[in-house]
């Protein structure tokens, strides 16, 4: 499969068509079919292609992430990409499945491969990390910091300046972690500022009260303490002020949706 820049699906290496589970039987088919033959000395390629898709059906099966670990470093590499290496990162953070030497083992090959990560997936490993119980969170602080980062600011124009969802899913994701890279949300906040719409309510309630969270957490984020008013100022105006629908319904002084007894 040729991995041609941002198009994935029947392109994406890590693609298996969920939808269609009554009729292929699902992913659990090929893993059933794995521990019937007994090969668990694949290309890393397929490995990461497994546990990602075991990961999203929902299947947990430790002996598959001990089988293969114990091949990683004696099995080929050939045709590795950062796709696929993000694959099997997302399955180690979602699934609590294998040892930190694997976890290791893939964001090392990651970051062999960063420049071919896209901003979309640093949101997903954020929100596959959200369920993890055996990283500490500053060991995904750290990959923000050295390599997250850079891949952000580099195609930011390219990947998040015209795609809402990637812009709120991205802010959404990294308030829960509680990194406030100073440069990275200014970025967000300026791209939110200059949509000429911001099409969803619930979005705009994302971004107003983390301007608003920031603006006045003077202990936890202090570089922002007190910065944010003039852009809560010109967001209310540009998306709130004048539209009788989201004003009917959502109170951007309490950055809160109004109650039934209000409406």
């Amino acid at each position: 499969m040729k991995n041609r820049k941002w198009n994935y699906f029947t392109q994406d290496p890590l693609h298996f068509d969920h939808s269609h589970k009554p009729v292929n039987g699902g992913i659990k088919i090929l893993v059933d079919h794995l521990h019937d033959s007994g090969k668990y000395r694949l290309p890393l390629k397929n490995m990461a292609y497994l546990i990602y898709n075991m990961t999203f059906d929902n299947i947990y099966d430790p002996l598959v992430y001990e089988k293969f670990e114990a091949s990683y470093k004696v099995t080929s590499g050939k045709h590795m990409n950062a796709r696929i290496a993000f694959g099997a990162i997302y399955a180690y953070y979602k699934s609590n499945q294998g040892s930190l030497f694997g976890v290791d083992f893939w964001e090392s090959i990651h970051e062999d491969h960063i420049d071919g990560m896209h901003v979309a997936e640093i949101s997903r490993l954020l929100e596959a990390f959200r369920e993890n119980r055996q990283l500490h969170r500053s060991h995904v602080v750290e990959k923000l910091d050295t390599h997250y980062k850079g891949v952000m600011l580099k195609k930011w124009k390219d990947e998040v300046e015209f795609n809402q969802r990637t812009l709120f899913d991205l802010a959404k994701e990294l308030d829960n972690i509680g990194w406030y890279d100073e440069e990275v949300w200014t970025m967000i906040f300026d791209t939110a500022l200059h949509k000429k719409r911001v099409n969803n309510t619930y979005d705009f309630h994302l971004i107003l009260s983390i301007m608003k969270k920031m603006n006045n957490s003077e202990a936890a984020i202090p570089h922002f303490y007190q910065k944010v008013q003039s852009k809560i100022d010109d967001i209310v105006k540009k998306h709130y002020t004048g539209q009788v629908d989201r004003m009917w319904r959502y109170n951007a002084d309490k950055a809160e949706f109004r109650s039934l007894k209000e409406l």
